[in-house]
């Protein structure tokens, strides 16, 4: 019975060892696994600062952007205000230069008009020349 009683309390010592050493190895395991989780949440968390990091500069660059389009909006506007005021300016230069030209044809006409009354004239005069001699002779 003694012989009986140290062969089951050898089983269950080697039982126990058995389960010890698988104990032992699933916590080797489990500790490897733990590794690999830490590592793979280092990862994750230089992942996440880095898009938080692109993040950040999107939003700095969409504003930045945000406030050049609003630049070349304003820098649009003035160059249409300064291109309006220079079109009414070439529009009143325009009409005035319409205007000279009339006044300078209608001056035209008129000069033209004298110069034919100065050459009916001179010929008049050309002609009453003639006579006096004609007269002065006799």
């Amino acid at each position: 019975e003694s012989e009986a009683r140290l062969k089951a309390a050898e089983t269950r010592s080697t039982q126990f060892q058995e389960a010890a050493e698988t104990g032992e190895r699933e916590r080797a395991g489990s500790k490897a696994r733990v590794v690999e989780l830490e590592e793979t949440l280092r990862e994750a968390e230089a992942r996440l600062t880095r898009f938080q990091e692109a993040a950040e500069t999107s939003g700095r660059e969409r504003a930045e952007s945000l406030t050049r389009v609003a630049e070349l909006e304003e820098t649009l506007a003035k160059v249409r205000q300064a291109s309006t005021a220079g079109i009414n300016e070439v529009m009143a230069s325009l009409a005035y230069a319409e205007v000279r030209v009339t006044e300078l044809s209608e001056a035209d006409a008129e000069r033209n008009e004298l110069k034919g009354k100065v050459s009916e004239l001179t010929s008049e005069v050309s002609v009453l020349r003639t006579k006096v001699s004609d007269l002065s002779v006799q």
